[in-house]
């Protein structure tokens, strides 16, 4: 969380073209509008974001022991 959204937009796009890319533009373009809107929002604050751990209790009560 420490890059520029747009240091965090490029390392997304990177991945995604490790993985193949995207298979249209539309979807292409559906996906950066979502990327754009949800660094958008961390970076107003409007969003709380979770601990790995938070997340790993919440699946722990939902599914039962993870990794344990």
């Amino acid at each position: 969380m420490s890059l520029s959204a747009d240091e965090r937009a490029e390392v997304v796009a990177r991945l995604q073209e490790s993985l193949g890319g995207f298979e249209t533009p539309e979807i292409a373009a559906a996906w950066e509008a979502e990327i754009a809107e949800r660094i958008r929002a961390i970076d107003a604050g409007e969003v709380a974001l979770l601990t790995e751990e938070d997340v790993n209790d919440r699946l722990r009560e939902k599914y039962g022991p993870l990794f344990d």
